[in-house]
């Protein structure tokens, strides 16, 4: 699974945009943490678009200062963008097929 985290990062007084790929620990702990929004919202472990932004927001987002005075580095995720790459063996090639959400 390949997750891709878009942000607002507040760098040099600005709000910048960021994009950040997450690592194999990071992918893992936006699932979980959208397998808990999921639970929270109805008794099925199974999430859908918002869980993941939820679960994202919950691992990436920093806030250290107001609105009106962030502080360096801060996150304000604005979406998420989840693959799902699958693997078909055929006769004679392999196929790539990716399923992507986004929220």
């Amino acid at each position: 699974m390949r997750i891709t985290v878009i942000a607002r990062r507040f760098e040099n007084g600005s709000w910048l945009r960021w994009e950040h790929v997450c690592d194999a620990e990071e992918a893992d702990g936006v699932l979980d943490s959208a397998n808990a929004e999921a639970f929270s919202r109805s008794f099925s472990n199974v999430p859908i678009d918002s869980d993941y932004l939820e679960g994202a927001r919950y691992i990436f987002d920093r806030a250290y200062g107001t609105r009106e005075k962030p502080a360096e580095g801060d996150l304000r995720v604005t979406s998420v963008n989840v693959s799902i790459v699958a693997e078909m063996q055929t006769d004679d090639s392999t196929q790539n097929f990716v399923h992507k959400k986004s929220a």
